[in-house]
């Protein structure tokens, strides 16, 4: 009975954790975290500086888009709306980073655009003096709220402070802010603006009022339009602004697209880009329009895999076959025929799929 009993009670393991022990194990685990943690919080902010900073390069991109798409430059009011309509953001995003901190835009205090501030909207005299001071910065801080919001920032002197900072490093004039020691945490976007504006000289060499203007909305169909009425005038529009030059009776002559500076005339009833020279259409004209076609939004309602890219590309593939055709004297029995008719079919697909529009 005795043994009975006995048999009831088991020995623990020799190999099993005491108390002690346990206690002991936990304690050199908890060591090693605070040793370990410093590093692991470190690399996380790392990758995240890093993230925040390609999202600034990616909204100064489409904030430019923007500018190129509308002709116009918004303020630091609705900065935000314009960049969440080119990237497909909610605004909220654009407004706060990642870690939930607000970023902010700042615009230089000596900024001059046809004569004012922002926000600018361009019109047919575009701005007849040069742009100057046009900068602008998308700051955004990973670690502390930023000790400025976005506006016109109240001096020249603190504009600069903030643009020449170097990257790893605060503004001086930060001293005081509680992330003054975390400058790799800080991320300063810088747009300039400046070599966005061309210069455009249009000059009128026989008598008459000729007409000139700008496009204004993006589906070409209207105009801001003035007449020329001197020997000359020269103006700074954006690029990829859609100049319209008319002739004498009021007739559209050509419509060029701006890219980079530019001097026509008019002679002879017509304009050219060269004195006495009457409008012609060249390689640079079809590169810009190729430009401008790319950078159209694309129709959520296309059919068969178009898009601007894909039409450019059969366009460019119908104008090669084209020309191998002509070369063989425009045989219709030769390969390079049937590859035209390919080329042909490809073409009217993706052009006629990329207008569709389901019936309302």
């Amino acid at each position: 009975m005795k043994n009975r009993t006995r048999n009831k009670f088991k020995v623990l393991p020799s190999n099993a954790f005491s108390l002690i022990e346990m206690v002991g194990v936990l304690a050199v685990i908890a060591i090693a975290a605070l040793v370990l943690m410093p590093n692991l919080i470190k690399r996380v902010d790392t990758a995240s500086a890093n993230a925040e900073a390609k999202n600034l390069k990616l909204m100064a991109d489409s904030f430019k888009l923007f500018i190129k798409r509308n002709w116009s430059i918004p303020t630091y009011t609705n900065w935000a709306d314009a960049v969440a309509l080119q990237i497909g953001w909610e605004k909220g995003s654009v407004l706060t980073n990642g870690r939930g901190i607000a970023r902010a835009f700042l615009i230089d205090p000596n900024l001059n655009i046809a004569g004012s501030q922002l926000p600018y909207t361009q019109r047919v005299n575009g701005s007849t003096n040069k742009p100057v001071s046009a900068r602008l910065m998308i700051v955004s801080s990973i670690f502390k709220p930023l000790p400025i919001s976005s506006g016109i920032v109240a001096s020249s002197s603190d504009f600069n402070a903030i643009w020449n900072t170097t990257d790893g490093s605060v503004p001086s004039i930060w001293s005081s802010w509680q992330g003054k020691n975390y400058g790799d945490l800080l991320k300063i976007q810088r747009i300039n603006l400046e070599p966005m504006f061309k210069y455009v000289s249009l000059n009128r060499s026989q008598s008459g009022t000729v007409g000139f203007g700008v496009g204004t909305n993006y589906d070409l169909t209207g105009v801001d339009k003035a007449y020329l009425t001197g020997p000359t005038f020269g103006t700074y529009y954006l690029e990829s602004t859609i100049l319209y030059l008319y002739r004498t009776n009021g007739a559209l002559d050509m419509r060029q697209i701006i890219e980079s500076n530019l001097s026509l005339n008019f002679a002879n009833n017509v304009w050219g880009g060269q004195p006495n020279v009457g409008a012609q259409i060249t390689g640079q004209d079809f590169q810009n329009c190729a430009d401008f076609f790319m950078m159209a939004l694309l129709n959520s309602n296309a059919r068969n895999g178009a898009t601007p890219q894909a039409v450019l590309t059969a366009l460019t593939d119908y104008m090669n076959a084209y020309t191998a055709w002509a070369n063989t004297g425009f045989d219709k029995i030769s390969t390079n025929y049937a590859a035209l008719i390919s080329a042909k079919n490809n073409l009217s697909t993706l052009t006629s799929g990329l207008i569709f529009k389901p019936e309302q």
